[in-house]
């Protein structure tokens, strides 16, 4: 089956948009609601200054103890604070070097495209509109409270159903481990890009069926699968 079906993380994939945002004071927000909603000191200190890992972490430990709507409520709660600083960053956003090529070249070849990403879906919406991209996009799926974050297949999962693609025909790119590891379970060919924090090392490690360097040879890779 020909994968004409493409996901792409958000950040430092397809678009610059971490720098922007003031994760620090974010995670320090998100620590003090945990702590307010009677998570224990020791399970946020696992993950302290740890933002997305934090929100890993507790969501685990509140899966033993709470109920499923008491999960959703806390989480929600904190996805929409941190949701209040990716807001800020969304002015100074700027496409990743090709971002705007390939979404063209993928577009004029039939291919169809999605985001999945741990950043909130309305910073996304707003920041792809903002950048003249959001017509690129079959679809864009940010963290929900019903979705456990990558490394795990929620999100991925809820992006296949939605749009109706199975994952045989689908490839993902991301720059992050957790982008690759997201996809194995769901038996979805991974790309990974060299473009974020995360080394090249790292990403064959996590499982990455090919490694690019940046976005401009992704249909090179496309062109061979």
């Amino acid at each position: 089956m020909r994968l004409n079906k493409i996901i792409f993380d958000f950040d430092h994939t397809i678009v610059d948009f971490g720098p922007h945002v003031e994760w620090r004071r974010a995670i320090q927000e998100i620590e003090r609601i945990y702590l307010e909603e009677g998570i224990p000191p020791a399970i946020v200190g696992q993950s302290r200054g740890r933002g997305f890992q934090l929100m890993r972490t507790v969501h685990d430990h509140m899966l033993e103890v709470f109920s499923p709507e008491r999960l959703k409520k806390v989480q929600g709660r904190v996805f929409s604070a941190l949701d209040a600083y990716e807001f800020l960053g969304i002015d100074q956003a700027s496409p990743m070097e090709g971002a705007e090529v390939v979404l063209s070249w993928l577009r004029s070849n039939a291919y169809q495209c999605a985001v999945v990403s741990s950043n909130g879906t309305g910073a996304i919406g707003r920041t792809l509109n903002r950048l003249g991209l959001s017509g690129f996009f079959a679809g864009v799926f940010g963290r929900d409270p019903s979705c456990r974050l990558k490394p795990y297949p929620d999100q991925n999962r809820v992006c296949l159903t939605s749009l109706d693609w199975w994952a045989e025909e689908t490839l993902l790119v991301g720059d992050s481990p957790d982008d690759i590891m997201s996809a194995k379970p769901l038996s979805i060919f991974t790309v990974g890009i060299v473009s974020g924090l995360a080394k090249q090392e790292k990403l064959i490690e996590a499982g990455a069926d090919r490694i690019i360097q940046g976005l401009a040879e992704l249909p090179f890779v496309l062109r061979s699968v």
